[in-house]
């Protein structure tokens, strides 16, 4: 409302509050204070006749009935008055969704979730907490969340977690503690913890019968009905431990998940005969042991078996030879047997050992096992030893077998039984070969010695070894010192094997002069090695005579001594020659020949003295030379051949390799740089001796513009030398392009003893020389012009002609060029031409500048490599003059091409044979021939044309050819065609056109017939006849024109229809014909 009037002065009064809280004993307080209650305003004034709204506020703190007093001071006034103040606080006003959850059986371990919705339906927002719950099942519940805040009517929705581990029934009360109220909210939770459920689909397992020690499988399925998974583990009370154990259960444990299956494999391996009544048990962990069982069932027992024999008989062996027999272990029962071979102990070893490829195994039921025995023995002498099979199971009763052989040792055989080298040189080693086989399977230790001392015989080893069959070849060596025969004894002692002996016999032959380099007793081969053709060779060495005698040698070529007699015996006829038989090409042996301390004469040796042989050779071919050369030697009364030696060179002619078999060199002008420029180029090729001597090698080219450096190259067998040639293309000055074929030789110098001097070569070069290709490549800009001279010939006066000569770009250099005149005066230039080309002119007698006669388009262009281009030269004709010049185009880096010109002027000139032609007499449907002759008597060639097209019908004209040119100082002939058309004089006139001039008229003339007869008869005149004859005269086309009608009376039809045919063909062949006739009576 409106606020109070003021008070009247000096009225009002003042006031405040004061009190006790909770409904206490009134004491004076200043002002009012309370938990629960307030008042606003705490204290004022208030006017005459108005009132103070005071306003009283209620905050409850906890859910119960709250009272106080408040007192009220007033100024001027002793005592208060009081106001009672009265409330109660309701508490948050939360609700459940559930207050009681029936789990009901949940399995043991298993997690279960459940949801319960929490209401706030009170006024005040409410914060709530839940009260722990350590009972045995209260444990195993979780809450999310455990405690929170509710705004005004909102909802929450919570989550119940509940697990155990603990088997039983449970039920649970949970509490909720709630701000500011004193009553908590509550939950309950009951239901049955039970175990998992499972079965198994066996119930016994029966393994029957089994052999001892053989694994037995047999199989079952375990199976989770529940929801929660769970271990089990499986077990078989009453089993053995560690290796004596006879069951093994796979898996022994696991888990097996919800509603899964699980295979459970049992096996079993009997150690022992018995029978077997066990039980399999499970236990599930966590829950309980021996949950389920299932019965095994079983009865082992050990089969029978026997050996096929019990004595093996190895015979004789060879010590420590490994001999194999075999034995067969036979099972008598339908279950399979193990055995196994007893141990060899150490002892027996020493005397013999055994052993067997199967040791251990098995054997299958009502079968065999074939083992084989390998024996070992040790000594020299009869050896008998037991070995024992167990069968697994009655190890007690083993198979004993008893193993008998006679140890032998190493057998040796020789070949040949005896040595013999019959007659051997003296002065000289001669070796023979012993064959000796080890004839055993053992290995055989030998030693060897010769009996005699001081002996002529060598055994090249002291002793050997030989293995199994192996072969041993024994060198036995021989040194003569006499011709005598000489004897010994070879001595093999064999460890364990006893001695043999072995008779040597040996005589010496031969002749007693000696070299250190060649065995002059067996026709050595002296190999000179590799010369050079066409120069002299020499080999060197010493003879001694070890002999006690003088002795006379004479040298010679047996090679050629054996070809000039057998040439001799041709030359006689001694040797007559067999039909179909080739002539016989002789060795010559003149290549090699001997001297003796540089003399060809006999020579004395005397003894123990010396001498110097050279062997010299020459052959001016390449090739392998192999010549005999022969040493006579004179000795008392004996005169005979002692050395016999074939010498053998390979002359080779000297040879290098070029990297390349040729060499390419190319220079393209370069526009950007001067032509005073122009540098070469070099390039590099190695060359590689192919030849095994060294080389003395002198390189040169064969001509510019190619250089070498270096000239002189030395090269050992193999060696390379890389050589610079150098490139010119500025050799000549010129710019033509060109390509350049020249060789790089190289020469061989053999030195001053070259034999002999070759004409193909310089002095002391060999003949022989090695080349390499040599091309150059020069490119500059050059043109080819098809025409180098342009004849114009004449034309008419004051008119011009133009020729296209075509220009093509020759190179691979882009030419860019100009057009200029030249002439032989260079006081007369010309400046710009028509064209705009700048020139210079000349002529002989010219009447006008040479630039307003001839000119060329264009006077300037470019051509790419292998682009053409034509360019026109034009002449201009003045009146009745003739000119002649030359054009040079000059090319740019490149050079200089002329064309001569030449061309007159003249006037047109021409003249006809007649103008008037008559051909008389002609059917008038058949074409008349005449000719017509143009000549033109002028410089000037012209076009002529003739035009008949203006010709009457039915009279027709044509003109064979209808046009034409005419040379100078020619003429054409023309024929001219004429078919009258009428029986009648007929007359027709057409025209000729020359060139420019005005048409000439050619008048052509002649009378049409046809043939005809008289009749004397009297003439009648009928009206029927005229009207036939009517009709005639209009299918034939006549139509008076002077035409004699009377004469055609009685006319045969045949007649009128030839007639009328012709005329239609003749004016079908010419332009412009009337229309045709369809023939008729």
């Amino acid at each position: 409302g409106p606020p109070p009037p003021p008070p009247p002065p000096g009225a009002g009064g003042g006031g405040g509050w004061g009190g006790w809280g909770g409904g206490g004993d009134t004491d004076y307080d200043d002002s009012f204070r309370n938990d629960s209650f307030q008042l606003s305003p705490a204290s004022g004034e208030v006017w005459p006749n108005s009132e103070v709204e005071i306003t009283a506020t209620f905050t409850p703190s906890t859910a119960t009935e709250i009272a106080c007093v408040a007192f009220c001071d007033i100024a001027g006034k002793q005592n208060r008055f009081p106001v009672h103040l009265q409330g109660t606080g309701i508490g948050a006003k939360i609700v459940l969704s559930y207050n009681v959850i029936d789990i009901g059986e949940v399995f043991i371990n298993s997690v279960s979730e459940y949801e319960v919705e929490i209401h706030n339906q009170g006024e005040i927002p409410a914060h709530y907490s839940l009260l722990p719950n350590d009972s045995l099942f209260g444990s195993k519940f979780q809450f999310d969340p455990a405690e929170g805040m509710l705004g005004v009517g909102q909802k929450e929705t919570g989550k119940v977690l509940f697990s155990s581990d603990v088997l039983g029934e449970f039920n649970e009360d949970f509490e909720w503690a709630l701000q500011g109220s004193t009553k908590p909210l509550r939950i309950s939770f009951r239901g049955k913890v039970i175990g998992p459920t499972f079965h198994l689909d066996e119930q016994v397992l029966d393994y029957k019968r089994v052999s001892v020690a053989f694994l037995n499988t047999r199989h079952f399925h375990l199976f989770n009905t529940a929801d929660i998974p769970f271990r089990f583990h499986m077990r078989v009370p009453g089993d053995g431990t560690l290796l004596k154990r006879e069951f093994e259960v796979v898996p022994s444990s696991g888990t097996i998940l919800p509603h899964g299956k699980q295979k459970i494999q049992v096996d079993f391996i009997p150690l022992t005969t018995r029978e077997y009544n066990l039980q399999l048990v499970m236990d599930v962990e966590g829950v309980g042991e021996q949950m389920a069982s299932v019965q095994i069932k079983a009865q082992s027992i050990v089969p029978e078996v026997t050996v096929s024999t019990y004595e093996l008989d190895f015979g004789e062996c060879f010590l420590r030879y490994r001999y194999k027999k075999v034995i067969e272990l036979v099972n008598h029962s339908d279950l399979p047997a193990k055995f196994e071979l007893q141990p060899q102990d150490e002892i027996s070893r020493c005397v013999a050992s055994y052993d067997v490829d199967y040791a251990k195994g098995t054997i299958e039921p009502f079968l065999s096992r074939t083992i084989t025995v390998s024996f070992t023995t040790e000594r020299l002498e009869k050896v008998q030893l037991p070995m024992w099979f167990k069968i697994i199971g009655h190890e007690d009763t083993p198979l004993e077998i008893q193993c008998i052989a006679n140890g032998i040792g190493p057998r040796l055989v020789l070949n040949p039984p005896a040595v013999k080298w019959g007659d051997i040189d003296v002065l000289k080693s001669s070796e023979r070969t012993l064959k000796v086989t080890n004839d055993s399977l053992i290995q055989a230790d030998i030693q060897t010695l010769v009996m005699k001392r001081g002996s002529r015989f060598k055994v090249n080893v002291p002793g050997l070894s030989l293995g199994p069959g192996e072969v041993a070849n024994l060198k036995l060596e021989a040194f003569l010192d006499d011709t005598q025969p000489f004897k010994d004894d070879l001595v093999l002692v064999v460890t364990e094997g006893g001695q043999v002996k072995v008779p040597l016999i040996a005589k010496g032959t031969g002749t007693t002069v000696w070299t250190d380099q060649f065995d002059l007793s067996t026709q050595p081969r002296v190999d000179i090695g590799l010369q050079f053709s066409s120069r002299s060779c020499k080999r060197t060495f010493t003879i001694r005579n070890r002999g006690p005698k003088s002795q006379t040698l004479t040298w010679y070529n047996g090679t050629a001594q054996e070809a000039a007699y057998r040439a001799k015996q041709l030359a006689e006829g001694k040797k007559k020659k067999q039909p179909g038989e080739q002539e016989e090409k002789l060795p010559l042996g003149d290549t090699f020949r001997v001297l003796v301390n540089g003399s060809a004469e006999p020579y004395l040796l005397e003894p123990d003295a010396t001498a110097t042989v050279d062997i010299l050779g020459f052959c001016k071919k390449p090739g392998v030379v192999t010549e005999k050369l022969c040493c006579r030697s004179k000795m008392d009364k004996e005169n005979r051949v002692i050395i016999e030696m074939h010498v053998t060179a390979e002359f080779v002619e000297p040879a290098v390799e070029f990297s390349v078999p040729s060499l390419s060199f190319l220079y393209d002008y370069d526009p950007a740089k001067a032509l005073a420029d122009v540098e070469g180029s070099t390039q590099q090729v190695t060359v590689t001796s192919a030849c095994a001597l060294p080389l003395q090698c002198n390189i040169r080219s064969t001509g510019l513009p190619f250089t070498v450096e270096p000239s002189d190259v030395d090269l050992a067998p193999g060696a390379s030398r890389v050589l610079d040639v150098h490139f010119d293309p500025a050799y000549k000055g010129t710019k033509q392009s060109e390509e350049v074929q020249q060789q790089l030789n190289v020469l061989f110098n053999m030195g001053p003893s070259i034999e002999p001097r070759n004409e193909k070569a310089p002095a002391g070069f060999h003949p022989k020389k090695g080349a390499v290709d040599l091309a150059g490549q020069i490119n500059y800009p050059n043109l080819k012009i098809d025409r180098t001279e342009l004849k114009f010939g004449a034309v008419l006066n004051d008119t011009t002609r133009r020729i296209k000569v075509r220009c093509t770009n020759t190179s691979t250099i882009d030419a860019s060029f100009c057009w200029s005149f030249v002439v032989t005066d260079p006081d007369r230039k010309q400046r710009p031409s028509s064209s705009g080309t700048s020139v210079q002119s000349g002529r002989v007698d010219p009447p006008q500048p040479i630039n307003a006669v001839f000119d060329i388009l264009p006077t300037r262009s470019f051509l790419a490599p292998g682009e053409s281009e034509d360019v026109e030269f034009v002449f201009y004709g003045h009146a009745n003059h003739k000119y002649k010049a030359v054009a040079q185009c000059e090319v740019q880096g490149g050079p200089e091409y002329s064309v001569k010109l030449e061309g007159e002027a003249s006037s047109i000139q021409y003249k006809f044979d007649r103008t008037l032609l008559d051909v008389g007499n002609v059917l008038y449907d058949k074409f008349a021939e005449d000719e017509l002759v143009l000549h033109n008597t002028g410089k000037v060639r012209f076009d002529w044309q003739a035009r008949t097209a203006d010709v009457s019908r039915p009279t027709i004209v044509t003109c064979v050819p209808p046009s034409g040119v005419v040379q100078p100082g020619e003429k054409v002939k023309v024929v001219v065609q004429f078919l009258p058309g009428m029986p009648t004089q007929v007359s027709a006139a057409f025209t000729v056109h020359v060139a420019h001039f005005d048409p000439q008229s050619v008048v052509v003339s002649g009378k049409g017939i046809f043939p005809h007869v008289a009749i004397d008869l009297p003439r009648l005149d009928p009206a029927s006849y005229a009207r036939f004859l009517s009709a005639a005269q209009q299918e034939l086309g006549f139509f008076g024109g002077g035409m004699d009608t009377a004469r055609t009376e009685g006319m045969p039809s045949a007649t009128t229809r030839t007639i009328a045919t012709d005329y239609d063909q003749a004016r079908l062949t010419t332009a412009g014909g009337g229309a045709g006739y369809s023939g008729g009576p």
